[in-house]
């Protein structure tokens, strides 16, 4: 019986690892991402090159970024949930 369980548990732990990848991956995204805005908000507030019409058109690109991120994520963790109700399960 302890050799049915091993696969088992050889399968939780790998999707244990993948998940904790994946998170840590996603992290590192954010961690960019908000350095990036910080970046260009500061170049905008500091140089009149970029107008308004372009300032917002980065605005919008952001918040749509950060939309589909968050998007991404949520979907990540409904698959990662997925795999683990099916092999955590037996």
């Amino acid at each position: 019986m302890a050799e049915e369980k091993e696969p088992q548990l050889d399968i939780a732990n790998f999707i244990d690892f993948i998940k904790s990848s994946f998170n840590a991956t996603l992290e590192n995204i954010y961690e960019i991402q908000e350095l990036s805005e910080k970046v260009l908000a500061e170049i905008s507030r500091n140089e009149k090159i970029i107008h308004d019409d372009a300032e917002k058109a980065l605005r919008d690109f952001l918040n749509i970024s950060k939309q589909s991120r968050e998007e991404f994520k949520n979907v990540m963790e409904h698959g990662f949930r997925q795999l683990e109700n099916i092999f955590k399960k037996n």
